[in-house]
């Protein structure tokens, strides 16, 4: 074994410098090299005695024109699998404290219209010969992707939209009393994740159940995770879970879409449109801005109930309705409609309760009240991702759920499923859900 005495030869030197160039950490140099950790520190300590005496012997004109990207230890750059990057260099930089990350970047020669800088870390080094402080510095950076500004979200969301006149169509009515309603639960779209076609296959669909039929009132319920991700320039959930990366901006695109042609086809098939959005654990924050944005859009069309709580209530005549996301107190949805909205409770014929959440349906009747409550988990009609597939979630039936109620109860509930109409039956375009 190499005893302390070794003599540590130039070549040497150079061969580790090289190893770490490369990056070895100190365990894999101790084994190439058959070296102790004491005295892999001590290597790495005539390492950087060595760069020092080499800034020292240079002439004060020639330093400065060598520049910061030569003033380095070893240049060391890693890259992680999740893209992230890391580098670590030596810097000449007088006030490294008050450095912008542009300034950080730039100095690690990385472009900051290509790359964010995570976290900067430094430490004092040593000093050149002309008493300039040199600074060891490390940073952590991930490329920019779908880099978004608040006007490229502005502009998708009032994509063509034209001066809105109201008009009073020709509707197409099953009775002349009008009196069922109409119960559209939209949870876990998972925009990013869903294709837009088969996202308009399910509104086709619907489409073709509200042919020829006209409803007193409806109620779209905007039930949480209509993103994949929370944010526009990563792809991460309100809690910062890594998720496999989407295209944010395509999602927001798909989306607006998606419930532009939705409120479009449902204003012409029920005399009032209620719309209620509640944020989900992926999405809560970006979606309720989201859903603002709607509201204003299409507030001569709808009346829309937008919350930052995880639960709201709302009354469909007779029939009580909470909405939560499905993640926070779902078991307890019985109790806390009878005891935070106890008006609603008494005047109600009917109650039920819609979340989503875990993307599969489950009807449940909770009779330890009155008259009981409904609890009803909807579906999802997203595909599995990735996560879904690597933990075996890929058994739950896709579908989504209508329910049409009367002003007292709750009358049938329909499944719509991604399939095209029948051959024999008249073929709906997505042109004709707009």
């Amino acid at each position: 074994m190499t005893t302390m005495n070794t003599r540590y030869t130039k070549q040497f030197l150079a061969e580790i410098r090289q190893a770490r160039t490369v990056g070895f950490t100190q365990q894999q140099i101790a084994k190439k090299f058959n070296l102790t950790m004491n005295q892999v520190k001590y290597v790495y300590h005539l390492l950087h005695k060595d760069k020092l005496e080499q800034l020292n012997s240079l002439p004060e004109s020639q330093f400065d024109a060598i520049g910061v990207d030569d003033v380095q230890n070893t240049g060391l750059v890693t890259k992680s699998d999740d893209g992230s990057i890391l580098a670590k260099k030596i810097l000449a930089v007088d006030n490294v404290a008050n450095l912008s990350d542009a300034d950080v970047l730039r100095l690690f020669g990385f472009d900051p219209k290509k790359f964010k800088l995570v976290s900067f870390a430094y430490g004092y080094y040593g000093r050149e010969r002309g008493g300039r402080v040199l600074t060891t510095a490390k940073i952590k950076i991930r490329p920019v992707t779908d880099t978004v500004s608040i006007d490229d979200m502005l502009d998708v969301i009032n994509h063509d939209v034209k001066p809105i006149k109201l008009f009073k169509p020709k509707r197409q009515t099953n009775n002349k009393n009008n009196i069922e309603n109409i119960i559209i639960p939209l949870f876990d779209l998972h925009f990013g994740i869903i294709d837009i076609q088969v996202a308009y296959m399910y509104l086709l669909n619907l489409q073709q159940m509200l042919h020829n039929k006209h409803y007193n009132k409806a109620l779209i319920v905007l039930g949480g995770d209509v993103f994949h991700s929370n944010f526009m320039n990563k792809t991460q959930t309100v809690k910062n879970t890594q998720l496999d990366h989407v295209d944010n901006m395509k999602a927001l695109t798909e989306a607006t879409e998606f419930f532009d042609d939705l409120i479009r086809n449902i204003y012409l098939h029920a005399d009032t449109v209620d719309v209620i959005h509640i944020g989900g654990n992926h999405d809560f924050d970006k979606s309720f801005l989201w859903s603002y944005a709607m509201s204003i859009k299409w507030q001569r069309y709808a009346n829309f109930h937008l919350t930052t709580n995880t639960r709201t209530y709302f009354m469909l005549d007779h029939v009580m309705i909470a909405v939560s996301h499905g993640d926070i107190a779902t078991n307890k949805m019985a109790n806390l409609m009878s005891v935070e909205q106890p008006k609603m409770w008494a005047q109600a014929t009917d109650r039920l309760s819609l979340s989503g959440h875990y993307h599969k349906n489950v009807i449940r009747k909770i009779a330890e009240n009155d008259d009981g409550v409904t609890t009803y988990q909807c579906s999802t009609i997203k595909p599995e991702d990735r996560y879904e597939k690597d933990h075996g979630f890929t058994m739950s039936g896709h579908r989504l759920e209508v329910f049409t109620t009367n002003s007292y109860h709750i009358i049938s509930v329909q499944y719509l499923y991604n399939t095209h109409v029948k051959d024999n039956e008249p073929k709906l375009k997505l042109s004709d859900a707009i």
